[in-house]
């Protein structure tokens, strides 16, 4: 029986080269198709070459950093339902006023273990519901 995680592919960007491989570790043993990006030019790349759409972004992220805003504004450009996890130090309502309306995320605060990843994937993705709130996943 094929995986149905398999179908559904998974952009990382995240800077910190051990996090970046603890994330893809974790959702590849889970089944899940990873691309990797160390940094916001990387992922724009990633992207760009892809034929198929990512299911998900996870995401470490800055609001002050201005390549960070335009990263997800296009992003949601591309694909308005594409579900974001953003691997924040601090979850705030900065994230709120910033995605708007679109329910679509979830900010998990770092440090995060594989199954507090593993379970807002499959919140997001194989149950299928939208969060929307901030939330820490103990």
């Amino acid at each position: 029986m094929e995986n149905q995680n398999e179908k559904l592919r998974i952009l990382v960007k995240e800077s910190d080269s051990v996090i970046r491989q603890c994330i893809t570790n974790a959702l590849e043993e889970y089944g899940f198709a990873v691309l990797e990006a160390s940094d916001v030019l990387e992922a724009f790349l990633l992207i760009a070459q892809s034929e198929h759409p990512f299911a998900l972004l996870i995401c470490d992220f800055n609001l002050t950093e201005d390549m960070n805003v335009r990263f997800i504004e296009y992003i949601r450009a591309l694909n308005p339902d594409v579900k974001i996890v953003f691997a924040a130090d601090s979850a705030d309502s900065t994230f709120s006023s910033f995605m708007g309306r679109n329910t679509n995320y979830v900010v998990l605060r770092k440090p995060f273990s594989a199954a507090d990843l593993i379970h807002v994937v499959e919140k997001l993705l194989v149950v299928g519901n939208s969060v929307r709130h901030i939330d820490r996943y103990e």
